[in-house]
């Protein structure tokens, strides 16, 4: 029997495929028409004498061939791209495209700086940063690599890296505290109101550390809520309300005493600082350096948790 022939792009576009569950979304990230974007997995599937992908108006499934070869062909591919990224990596250095994603505020506060320092290590490297507030799919989307600030990483199949904790602290104006006194027990949170984040529950925002279990106390429904921790800020800096919120974002105004800390019985429960990578791109050079550059830079005290004055 003759042997099809097949390409390797043809394998790739598979994988893009199965990873977005549709034709037209692999089509959108790979930069293809819909139309050949068929015509490349169907040629895989005429070479391989086997149907991969079951379609449909709703987008597509995975047969169980499909399904063997996803696992097998993900690692394979993730083998090439170390390898050619090895020998390009030995005649010129580290090179390559970056896609990273990572949340709006950390970036502005402290990842920018971060990036261009790594960028300047590696002058022959490249990348595209996003930034969202909502969590993505990394692999459907193209990425390399995303950093999630959160109790809940995301998926057992991702490659996840702990980079280290954000503290968050309950925090309010100086007018504020004048007008209204502060809580000084988290059974007196009710009694103030909260500037609130839309993108989290209330609970769980406003939960804090024992010894043994998390308690949550949900303050009194505030004037505003927003889905933008600098707008909570600045909303807690005008005197609108107490507001919990990560210490990169306040660190700045609690040192020109426009924001004072409030000293509470336990602090409130801090999130962690993860890198997270499809599992095809763990392996891959680039992204090994970004993660421990990102460790370094995270290593210890955090920048912006020093030379903070004393909780009011």
């Amino acid at each position: 029997m003759t042997r099809r022939h097949y390409e390797i792009m043809d394998v790739t576009t598979f994988l893009t495929v199965a990873d977005c569950g549709s034709i037209s979304k692999a089509a959108k990230q790979l930069g293809h028409t819909k139309s050949m974007v068929s015509q490349r997995v169907a040629r895989l599937e005429r070479a391989l004498g086997t149907e991969l992908l079951t379609r449909s108006s709703r987008g597509v499934q995975l047969t169980d061939s499909g399904a063997l070869y996803l696992a097998q062909a993900s690692e394979g591919l993730a083998l090439l791209e170390s390898a050619a990224e090895s020998v390009a990596t030995e005649s010129r250095g580290a090179t390559g495209l970056l896609r990273v994603s990572a949340p709006v505020t950390f970036s502005t506060h402290f990842l920018g700086e971060v990036l261009c320092d790594f960028l300047h290590e590696y002058p022959d490297m490249q990348m595209q940063l996003e930034v969202h507030d909502h969590q993505i799919d990394l692999t459907a989307e193209g990425f390399d690599l995303g950093i999630r600030i959160t109790r809940h990483p995301g998926s057992s199949s991702e490659h996840l890296s702990l980079l280290g904790l954000s503290r968050r602290v309950v925090c309010c104006s100086p007018e504020y505290a004048s007008l209204h006194g502060v809580p000084r027990r988290k059974s007196e949170l009710p009694q103030h109101s909260a500037i609130g984040y839309s993108n989290q529950l209330t609970s769980h925002l406003w939960s804090f550390r024992e010894t043994k279990r998390t308690e949550r106390f949900t303050p009194a429904p505030g004037r505003l809520q927003t889905n933008n921790g600098e707008i909570m800020r600045d909303a807690a800096r005008d005197g609108l309300g107490i507001v919990v919120l990560p210490l990169f974002i306040v660190a700045h105004d609690l040192r020109m005493g426009r924001l004072v800390q409030i000293r509470t019985e336990e602090e409130p429960q801090p999130d962690q600082i993860f890198t997270v990578c499809p599992p095809r791109k763990a392996r891959l050079l680039r992204v090994r350096l970004l993660v421990d550059h990102l460790k370094k830079a995270l290593a210890g005290t955090p920048m912006w948790e020093k030379d903070l004055p004393a909780p009011f």
